[in-house]
């Protein structure tokens, strides 16, 4: 009760009062269907609410994830691309090295650099000039005409000149020198007279950088000492000729081509390299920029917040905040930028690849997909997870199939593929698709050796573009007037006496674990101890050679019973170091050796008319085959392309266990056995 209430009832006997709670108002009572419906709503939006705030999250998370994919693979495609020219770049040095021999006379020499020069505008087409220096001090450079060229060529030979030879001659304490200037068809156009020069290959940085290290070294720009430009150099003391160094130069100017092609390619990519102190070396405007930029004075090379762009300004700020081989944002012209800098040449190189792509291209399709699957999660609900779970059964069953299949294929193991089923247009692709390429690799194996594809499969064969020198011994086979032969039978039969007779030949390289370089016309190139070691390589080498040798001695029996004519077959054999991993390109490549024992082996094989006989081999195969073979010395003689003679022996059988077919036949000529082999 009030106050008012209490005072009435001063003196009289106190009443006692019921409490009753006050009725609620009509507009806040609920039916109860409706209050079933409310809640069961509030639950449903809840879940809901929070199924989409999940999805929302993890859609952003993943939204940013894939904008970072994509800016790794472009990354991946950047680099692979610059560590694909370093490869060939440091492959066409250790090839003139190999090659090349400094003190061939100039008129085999000069032939040589040119038609180097020519492969080399192919392959690296930034590349402006091929040299070497000589130890005396001297150099010879074959140079592409069709840039920044000397005034005395220009003079002589106007715009026909497009390659040239820029030769010093040092007399004494004195030098000279002068250019022959050559038109496209390779015809000489001209020469400059000799002239004095203080040109001293001996004092150049290239030459001293090279000298002090084993490794390809990589020159900070300097200007050019024969052309008006400003370049970089690569370059490498030969290993086995002191005072040698061969290089390549490359001009800013091809460099910045190098970019614009990239950024032609993916024109959303902002590329640039510039130096650690923040100079641009090289963009795909980086004529202009140069151009236009003040140079302090004595400068080669314009500060990136001098060239006129503010976008290469922010760049430049952003590396020198975040540093090397980490992602970097910055902002510029109301723009978010993703950004990453890498290094670029050798490890000790000072070069930085800067790649910078705005966040609204990266992140933009990844936005779109992530609003239709914001939309798509809102509208499911609850019903939607039944359905996901029912399908998700079904599903799993074919995918657990596929996965199985594909074990068995990455393993190697073909023929136990099962046919994958299902209504979903997807799987089934999946599943004809894992049947495409057990039949692809199957016959992939076919093609290359089977070493080969278990390492690319396995990962443990790098497939990057570059080799190593290692000790192989290397085979080359051909078939005694396989050309008088060609032109006597049918196509037809030709080529099935062709098949038969290599797989005859084949089966015997591959039971002696020869990796089978290639198919040469009738020729057949396979080497041992690549791409994995053997430690017997010499000795399985000449097992393979007398197997394969015998096995052919039996098909001609069965062809002269078919009436069919003969493949005697001649081979060569040599062991020695070589070059040895991928060649070519990014896109198209092949996994071979390269070197004087190539060239070597193939020699011998062509020996075998000179001399008689049918295996041919070299005195480094003998001393290393080991225990059990016999050998026939035939002479000494000096192989094309060698410059010493070589004592040269017939491998004409072997005393083994097991191996009846590959004793040697009675004669009368003196034979020795081989020598033993190395402990």
């Amino acid at each position: 009760m009030d106050g008012a209430a209490l005072n009435s009832h001063k003196g009289r006997a106190p009443m006692i009062e019921t409490a009753h709670p006050a009725p609620r108002p009509a507009s806040r009572l609920v039916p109860l269907q409706a209050a079933v419906a409310m809640v069961f709503t509030v639950l449903t939006v809840l879940i809901a609410g929070g199924l989409v705030l999940f999805n929302h999250t993890q859609l952003t998370k993943l939204a940013e994830r894939e904008a970072r994919r994509n800016f790794d693979a472009v990354n991946h495609l950047i680099r692979a691309d610059r560590a694909s020219t370093s490869k060939t770049s440091e492959m066409l040095l250790e090839t003139m090295g190999l090659a090349l021999d400094p003190d061939l006379p100039p008129e085999e020499l000069h032939p040589l650099l040119l038609n180097l020069m020519r492969q080399v505008d192919r392959s690296l087409p930034a590349t402006f000039g091929i040299f070497i220096g000589r130890p005396d001090g001297s150099l010879i450079e074959a140079q592409d005409l069709t840039g920044p060229r000397a005034d005395a060529v220009t003079r002589i030979a106007g715009d026909k000149g497009v390659l040239g030879l820029n030769i010093i001659e040092r007399a004494g304490a004195g030098a000279t020198q002068y250019w022959i200037v050559y038109d496209a068809a390779g015809r000489e156009v001209g020469r400059t007279p000799k002239v004095a020069t203080d040109f001293d290959a001996r004092k150049r940085t290239w030459y001293q950088q090279a000298q002090a290290s084993r490794q390809t070294i990589l020159t900070p720009p300097y200007a050019f000492a024969n052309v008006k430009t400003v370049g970089i150099t690569l370059a490498r003391a030969a290993p086995s000729r002191p005072g040698v160094v061969f290089g390549l130069d490359i001009t800013l100017e091809g460099l910045d081509a190098v970019l614009a092609e990239g950024r032609h390619r993916l024109p959303w990519i902002i590329p640039a390299v510039f130096d650690i102190g923040g100079h641009l070396v090289a963009h795909p405007d980086g004529e202009e920029l140069r151009r236009r930029a003040k140079l302090d004075d004595g400068a080669l090379l314009p500060k990136l917040s001098d060239v006129g762009s503010p976008l290469l300004a922010a760049m430049g700020r952003s590396f020198a905040e975040t540093g090397l081989n980490k992602d970097a944002r910055f902002d510029f012209d109301g723009q978010t930028y993703f950004a990453r800098f890498g290094t670029a040449g050798p490890e000790d190189s000072d070069f930085v690849v800067a790649l910078a792509v705005p966040e609204a291209v990266m992140m933009g399709e990844a936005n779109r997909i992530r609003a239709i699957l914001l939309a798509g999660s809102a509208a499911a609900l609850i019903p939607s997870l039944l359905l996901i779970f029912l399908a998700a059964r079904r599903l799993v069953a074919p995918l657990k199939l596929a996965t199985h299949d594909l074990d068995h294929i990455v393993a190697l193991r073909f023929g136990g593929v099962r046919p994958v089923r299902s209504n979903i247009t997807e799987v089934e692709d999946l599943g004809r698709a894992i049947r495409t390429l057990e039949h692809v690799l199957q016959t992939f194996v076919r093609y290359v050796p089977f070493s080969l594809v278990r390492g690319v499969v396995d990962r443990s064969f790098s497939t990057a573009l570059g080799g190593r020198r290692q000790p192989i011994c290397v085979m080359f086979s051909d078939i005694e007037a396989f050309t008088r032969l060609a032109e006597t039978l049918d196509p037809d039969d030709l080529m099935h006496q062709t098949s038969r007779y290599f797989g005859e030949l084949g089966d015997e390289l591959v039971r002696a674990e020869a990796t089978i370089d290639k198919y040469i016309g009738d020729a057949v190139m396979a080497f041992w101890n690549a791409p994995d070691p053997q430690e017997d390589y010499v000795r399985l080498a000449c097992i393979g050679v007398l197997r394969a040798a015998r096995r052919i001695d039996r098909l001609n029996a069965a062809f002269v019973a078919e009436g069919a004519p003969t493949m005697v077959t001649r081979f060569g054999l040599h062991a020695g170091e070589a070059v040895v991993g991928n060649v070519g390109t990014v896109d198209r490549m092949n996994y071979t050796a390269l070197g004087h024992t190539v060239n070597l082996a193939s020699r011998l094989e062509g020996l075998n008319r000179q001399f008689g006989t049918t295996i041919l081999v070299s005195e480094a195969v003998v001393a290393a085959a080991g225990e059990g073979f016999v050998f026939r010395p035939v002479g000494e003689t000096v192989p094309r392309g060698a410059t010493r003679p070589m004592t040269l022996y017939e491998l004409v059988g072997a005393d083994i266990e097991g191996e009846p077919d590959l004793a040697p036949p009675r004669t009368d000529q003196p034979c020795e056995p081989s020598l033993p082999g190395p402990t």
